[in-house]
């Protein structure tokens, strides 16, 4: 799962944007983690391309 994250200091602090911006609504991390999401096809699909080509 992509999670929108800044690391500010010794703070994690979401990203709210980040994940608005990749899901295409706003979503907690929270909700992220607990995979109580649908990824769209498509971003799989791109996800799954970007980690076989950064190997």
């Amino acid at each position: 799962a992509y999670i929108g994250v800044s690391f500010q200091g010794s703070a994690i602090e979401e990203d709210n944007k980040a994940n608005e911006l990749f899901y295409g609504k706003s979503i907690s991390n929270r909700t992220i983690l607990g995979n109580k999401i649908t990824v769209n096809p498509a971003v799989l699909k791109l996800l799954l391309l970007v980690k076989k080509v950064s190997k």
